[in-house]
């Protein structure tokens, strides 16, 4: 994600890079909250850091139609 790089805004249009924004603060608080060393996925699915951003990855893709 390089949102200040002039080909990667060229490659959305506005509304897209302010979804894109939005996931983006999403995605770094759910990193920020995640330990390190992450337990094997099938547990890491079941977390509250999980369900957050895959809410906020569904909510981005609804967003912008894709």
């Amino acid at each position: 994600y390089y949102p200040d790089f002039e080909g990667f805004r060229a490659a959305f249009t506005p509304a897209e890079l302010a979804v894109l924004a939005e996931f983006h603060v999403v995605f770094e608080a759910v990193c920020d909250a995640t330990p390190r060393d992450l337990p094997p996925i099938t547990e890491f699915v079941l977390s509250k850091e999980w369900k957050r951003y895959s809410d906020a990855a569904q909510r981005a893709l609804d967003q912008l139609h894709w």
